[in-house]
């Protein structure tokens, strides 16, 4: 199905929209079709331990786009604004879910979060 996971660090800054987009490759590096799909990411401190963030489809904070390949990711800065990561890391990882129920790893890293040096809301 896809090629191997892709290693993707994320920088958070403080209370700011995080997006980036995820193209989901076959070994021939041409774009899966994704139609049926869904997918999840998780943030967590490590492997095991307690969830900090969950994204979805279901829950609209991951688009989908069936023809391209590709999976869009969006977190609101509200949601970043919370997070908390001790010694200022985390890591996640992102699947794509087939219809017939399938996980597949699309990319995996580590996340940091930065303090906000401009204030955007003064």
């Amino acid at each position: 199905m896809a090629n191997p996971v892709k290693v993707v660090d994320i920088d958070f800054y403080n209370n700011s929209t995080h997006s980036h987009t995820y193209e989901v490759l076959d070994y021939n590096k041409e774009p899966v079709p994704l139609t049926g799909f869904t997918a999840l990411m998780e943030i967590r401190e490590e492997a095991g331990s307690a969830v900090i963030y969950t994204a979805s489809d279901a829950l609209g904070s991951i688009i989908i786009n069936e023809a391209e390949g590709t999976v869009d990711l969006l977190i609101p800065g509200e949601d970043v604004g919370d997070f908390v990561f001790t010694g200022n890391q985390a890591e996640y990882d992102l699947f794509v879910i087939s219809p017939a129920g399938n996980p597949y790893a699309v990319a995996r890293g580590k996340c940091r979060k930065h303090p906000s040096i401009t204030d955007p809301f003064p």
